[in-house]
């Protein structure tokens, strides 16, 4: 989006958009298929989420290295956006089901935490 004469507000808004709509569509595709997949691929909860990193990776490489259409932009980002996502609710069922189910109120508190610091504290 810098380079196609797009303003930073504008911008701001088309990524914080993707952003949030990308995310929560990611995250309940990537439950659905997981669970789907887990029925009769063994570990598709850790394969399912690795593979939507392949295309979301591509995808948002090519938001960043396409200039002039700024529609196809705003499209491949979303589509990004939702692979990069898919990830969210396969691991999260991963990691509550690894714990007992007394504390799993509390892990769910610590994961969140945990990604808050190590993701959104260090970002600028």
């Amino acid at each position: 989006l810098r380079y196609d004469d797009v303003s930073i507000d504008t911008a701001g808004l088309v990524v914080g958009a993707a952003t949030i709509i990308g995310g929560l569509f990611g995250t309940v595709i990537g439950s659905k298929i997981a669970d789907y997949a887990g029925g009769f691929i063994p570990g598709a909860y850790f394969l399912i989420p690795a593979l939507f990193q392949i295309p979301g990776a591509i995808c948002l490489m090519l938001t960043i290295n396409i200039n002039g259409y700024f529609g196809l932009v705003c499209v491949i980002l979303f589509i990004g956006e939702i692979c990069i996502w898919a990830y969210l609710a396969p691991i999260s069922a991963i990691s509550i089901s690894s714990v007992p189910p007394p504390l799993r109120a509390r892990s769910c508190g610590v994961q969140i935490l945990l990604q808050h610091i190590l993701g959104d504290i260090i970002s600028p």
